[in-house]
């Protein structure tokens, strides 16, 4: 019989009119345990079914075939891969006849056509433009073009924006200037362009702001990443 509370204090004798305090204490304790009970029944029952299941995997027969009804539709070739290739290898035909046709031939891509092109010309000297044998002055005849692709690194600079004043060299009065140029943000030093490429960088290339202070420092411009995260986040707001 489970020891309650309840059948506790039923099962004490009856000349005995109150409970000791050791008594007390005692049934104090089994309130708790008997709120656990049914927590403590469910994990025991879980444990009893794992060490069931785990007996079953270790112990009991078994095929290596995993039931059909178990594999996901989406993975069974992951389990029948090898059955399958060699039943389609042995259900293929001995001889299989190609039709003829007519393949690109192979080589590097050309370069894109909208790329700006620099010319250099590699021309010979003056005094080998002369034929060895009579003399005579050498004709241009055609040309070979070979074209490499270049890549200029990033190089900073500094736009002076330079207005000129002018005033009446007689009265001295109505100075004439043209007014600021209009700027993304307001009382900053950096231009459009580089805004647009800090934030591209960050934004969409996934680049760090030290790394981008790291590139910045060896062009010899210091422009560190609290600068650089505060333009980026005035441009999110504006």
């Amino acid at each position: 019989m489970k020891l309650t509370r309840y059948n506790f204090v039923r099962t004490l004798p009856a000349s005995t009119p109150q409970l000791t305090t050791d008594q007390e204490r005692l049934v104090a304790r089994l309130s708790p345990l008997e709120a656990r009970g049914w927590a403590r029944e469910e994990r025991i029952g879980l444990l009893e079914e794992e060490n069931r299941w785990l007996k079953a995997q270790l112990f009991a027969c078994f095929s290596e075939k995993t039931p059909r009804e178990e594999i996901h539709p989406g993975q069974a070739w992951l389990f029948n891969e090898a059955e399958a290739l060699a039943q389609a290898a042995e259900s293929a035909p001995a001889s299989v006849t190609i039709p003829a046709h007519g393949r690109g031939k192979g080589g590097r891509k050309k370069l894109s056509a909208t790329l700006p092109r620099v010319e250099v010309v590699h021309d010979v000297p003056e005094d080998k433009k002369v034929c060895r044998a009579g003399g005579t002055a050498l004709e241009r005849i055609g040309e070979e073009i070979c074209e490499q692709l270049d890549f200029k690194p990033a190089q900073a600079r500094v736009i002076r924006h330079i207005r000129p004043k002018y005033a009446c060299p007689c009265c001295r009065t109505g100075v004439a200037i043209v007014p600021v140029p209009l700027q993304l943000l307001p009382k900053i030093l950096a231009m459009p362009a580089l805004l647009a490429h800090i934030a591209t960088t960050k934004l969409v290339d996934g680049m760090p702001l030290y790394r981008q202070e790291a590139q910045f420092d060896r062009l010899g411009v210091t422009l560190g990443r609290v600068t650089m995260a505060g333009w980026i986040v005035t441009q999110i707001q504006y």
